[in-house]
């Protein structure tokens, strides 16, 4: 019989909080939003540059793209939904999974249509641009647009 050992790891965060003369928890979540604010440009940077992949991929597939190239379209774009919330361009997120969402019906066998396909290209490399003309309003209502566009294709 083999002995099980149980380990437990450190919470360094549970240990800050009650020590007297630690972090307060407005501390700790001051601390985040320095941390993640130094994080901003990198992701924005690596955003952009995945959009551009997508693109690039995309303009290079035939058309319809072949499958393969929509698998790798929808990686791409997933990574964009991931960086997105950390560079604050939560609308360049959910295009991306807007795009997700049509890659998606058309690697299960929906029709593939070129509108679709190009409007959410043009989408995302405007929504990836943060110092755009579009006020918040003007770019929630192309993310809104883009869903519309995805249930229309995909019915």
């Amino acid at each position: 019989m083999n002995p099980v050992i149980k380990r437990r790891p450190t919470n360094l965060l549970a240990k800050l909080i009650p020590v007297p003369g630690g972090k307060t928890i407005e501390t700790i979540e001051a601390d985040v939003e320095e941390r993640l604010l130094a994080l901003r440009a990198p992701c924005l940077a690596l955003l952009q540059g995945k959009i551009m992949d997508i693109v690039s991929l995309a303009r290079a597939a035939p058309r319809p793209p072949a499958h393969e190239d929509l698998d790798q379209l929808y990686t791409l774009s997933k990574e964009v939904l991931g960086l997105a919330g950390v560079a604050h361009l939560e609308d360049a997120g959910r295009a991306a999974l807007s795009f997700c969402r049509l890659l998606d019906g058309w690697r299960g066998g929906k029709a593939w249509s070129a509108a679709p396909f190009d409007v959410h290209l043009a989408a995302l490399q405007l929504l990836a641009q943060p110092d755009s003309d579009l006020d918040e309003s003007a770019r929630d209502e192309m993310v809104q647009g883009l869903d519309a566009v995805v249930q229309r294709a995909l019915a």
